[in-house]
């Protein structure tokens, strides 16, 4: 099994590069390497052409998940919150655009908003607002409607 991660290690490295990462990359590459590992196991197809699909979106998701309870990626690498786009959270702009949004948004919606800027992932948040990944994901895609004007 071993053999068969490491055919897949530039694909670990193509994705460190791809999200910049430049701190801990052994740890990262760690990561990826679990990822693909995890993508073997589940690969119950011989098409090698699913599986490189299903690891390269393994390899993705997890080392944008490391990077994130890190800290140390702004949340519009993934597209996911693009309501937070050129958002940056460390500027005087966020504390006007939270005060916005905070009018603009309900109790839960908001809470959400602020786990998200902190790099919270969506089963982080659900685990801390008790709600399911898929509500979370709801709750995103309302805010995004919600707070489209805000950019």
């Amino acid at each position: 099994m071993s053999d068969r991660v490491m055919q897949y290690e530039r694909m670990v490295y193509s994705w460190i590069h791809k999200l910049g990462i430049s701190v801990d990359m052994d740890d990262f590459a760690q990561i990826g390497r679990l990822a693909v590992y995890e993508g073997l196991k589940k690969s119950d197809v011989d098409d090698k052409l699913v599986e490189a699909s299903l690891i390269y979106g393994l390899i993705r998701n997890r080392l944008i998940d490391e990077i994130r309870r890190r800290g140390k990626l702004k949340l519009e690498v993934t597209g996911d919150e693009s309501m937070l786009d050129g958002v940056d959270d460390t500027s005087n702009d966020v504390s006007l655009w939270l005060h916005d949004a905070k009018l603009i948004l309900n109790d839960v919606e908001y809470r959400c908003v602020q786990m998200m800027l902190r790099g919270y992932t969506q089963q982080e948040i659900g685990q801390r607002i008790g709600k399911s990944r898929s509500t979370v994901k709801f709750y995103q895609q309302n805010i995004r409607k919600k707070l489209s004007h805000l950019r």
